[in-house]
């Protein structure tokens, strides 16, 4: 529930209502006339912070449509340029690229074991996304 339609269900309640317009007990206030002005500010007030969190709701709305959508994971990114740089490494040092074929390994465990030493919170499945990520992005850029 957003905090918009939560204040808005909120201050259906008459109680509620009351509490959020009026700044003292009425007993408290004085006359009756003073009572009714207090309430009308009180409604202002109201009014002007429910189009705040309106206008707080669309703007944000707005700019979570320019956001892109990112992976789950302990610092998803950072990993996927950290598994790119430990590829580069491998090849600058061995001549060989990462891949995540069975018959290859030493590319997975070097690239776990490098990860899991940085980050232990880094699953087995977020490193191998960003492998495969990797290897993907290289087949693409060599054509």
């Amino acid at each position: 529930m957003s905090l918009l339609s939560g204040l808005a269900r909120l201050i259906e309640n008459p109680d509620t209502h009351f509490a959020l317009t009026v700044a003292r007990q009425p007993d408290e206030v004085g006359p009756f006339t003073f009572l009714q002005t207090m309430r009308r500010d009180g409604h202002r007030r109201l009014e002007n912070a429910m189009a705040v969190l309106q206008h707080l709701a669309n703007w944000l709305a707005i700019a979570s449509s320019r956001v892109e959508p990112t992976k789950r994971g302990p610092d998803t990114a950072n990993v996927y340029w950290f598994v790119a740089a430990l590829d580069d490494v491998r090849e600058k040092f061995t001549g060989l690229k990462i891949t995540r074929s069975y018959k290859d390994a030493v590319s997975r465990d070097y690239i776990k074991a490098v990860c899991q030493i940085a980050n232990p919170n880094i699953g087995t499945g977020t490193i191998d996304a960003a492998m495969k990520d990797r290897i993907g992005r290289r087949g693409r850029n060599s054509g």
